[in-house]
């Protein structure tokens, strides 16, 4: 008996210690660096769709996620997983839903059901890859594509914002410079000209345009946040967030890297839905409520309606203007070979790259195009500026004795 008891001390010793390195692991692979909130913690459509949290960062939920499956992966009961979670958890916002989590499981409910109480952490999407694991067996396995699903969709995030923080800044110096010279500098230099009625056209109604601006600023940053506010409004409406994400897929520079950053998510998220043994039917419905875009999100609802009543997943896709003939005859031979997954998750790493690719590009056009602005508007204002000077030159007869 003695034996026995320290065979079983020892296995459940041997069991802790796995657990604990493989948490450590999978939390130092999730979590390279502190953690911070990222913009995917809370939801495009206002907790609607997306996979992400209220309040905790895309790589401290997606470590969570990764611990959780690791923890019901190794045979720890779903009850003490969430004990363990709730006290190692390094968010305060995640140790308390864990808690009650653990509360609400050992009183009988589903993990699903008591992750839908908290509507303001988990989002319905969420809840629903959560609700189909726990129906098919394959929970840990839905945690697990959760948490790659939400470090690809970070990384790709942080790649773009990445890219665009020098075009932006430059936007905004080359904005300011330009105030700067015409409200300040400008009425200096045109001041000091002997005869202002003789200034020429050029030179006039830029003073005027000068004058204007000093006069009414703080109308001008009224109108410019009401044009902004407005614009977020309307963005938030179906019809506007179709309409803007329609017309962004068709601008020349930005349309490319829209579409390939649309069908990577698209590719990626079903892929992984489908690899982990959810139905098509489910999946792709989790995917439509994910998808950012609303031209991918109303395709894929067509698509899924497609699918139920008997018909082909390519017949919606080719409708669509954002993905391409080569994409669609893949999907296609991936779902007739029966391999859709991995057809799916081929895409995804093919696109990944193009993204990259686009993202250098983009740059590479983006930061000479801000250069040329700004050499031109600073060039004609200096052309309004000295051009009286250079008729004084010219015809010194205008100098006033």
């Amino acid at each position: 008996m003695a034996e026995k008891k320290q065979d079983q001390t020892k296995a459940g010793s041997s069991l802790k210690d796995e657990i604990l390195q493989r948490l450590r692991e999978e939390a130092d692979s999730a979590s390279p660096g502190p953690a911070r909130p990222a913009p995917e913690a809370v939801s495009s459509r206002g907790g609607g769709g997306g996979f992400a949290l209220f309040g905790v960062g895309v790589r401290e939920m997606a470590a969570y996620c990764r611990q959780l499956a690791t923890l019901i992966d190794v045979g720890v009961p779903l009850l003490k997983s969430l004990q363990i979670l709730a006290e190692r958890s390094a968010n305060k916002r995640l140790r308390e839903v864990s808690k009650d989590l653990a509360r609400r499981v050992e009183e009988g409910q589903s993990l699903s059901s008591a992750m839908a109480a908290h509507p303001r952490v988990f989002s319905p999407t969420f809840v629903s890859v959560v609700r189909t694991g726990e129906a098919g067996g394959i929970l840990e396995e839905s945690l697990r594509r959760l948490s790659d699903l939400l470090e690809r969709n970070a990384e790709i995030r942080r790649r773009v914002i990445g890219a665009m923080i020098y075009p932006m800044i430059a936007l905004v110096l080359e904005i300011v410079i330009i105030a700067l010279i015409m409200i300040y500098a400008l009425p200096k230099l045109v001041s000091a000209y002997p005869k202002p009625e003789d200034l020429p056209g050029i030179t006039r109604w830029l003073m005027q345009v000068s004058s204007w601006f000093a006069a009414n600023w703080l109308l001008v940053l009224i109108i410019v946040a009401a044009i902004i506010v407005g614009f977020w409004l309307f963005r938030r409406t179906p019809t506007g967030r179709a309409l803007t994400q329609s017309i962004a897929l068709r601008l020349p520079l930005i349309g490319g890297l829209v579409r390939k950053i649309n069908v990577e998510r698209f590719a990626r998220t079903l892929g992984n839905l489908t690899a982990a043994g959810i139905p098509l039917l489910d999946a792709l419905t989790i995917t439509a409520e994910t998808a950012d875009n609303e031209v991918v999100r109303r395709t894929l609802l067509k698509v899924r309606d497609t699918v139920e009543k008997g018909g082909k997943m390519d017949e919606p896709m080719r409708s669509a203007p954002i993905f391409d003939e080569l994409v669609i005859d893949m999907v296609m031979v991936g779902d007739e070979a029966g391999a859709l997954d991995t057809m799916l998750l081929k895409i995804a790493d093919t696109y990944d790259s193009e993204v990259d690719v686009a993202l250098k590009s983009m740059s590479s056009i983006l930061e000479p195009l801000l250069i040329v602005l700004l050499g031109l508007a600073v060039g004609f204002l200096a052309v309004a500026v000295f051009l009286p000077y250079v008729s004084l030159v010219r015809n010194p007869a205008l100098i006033p004795e």
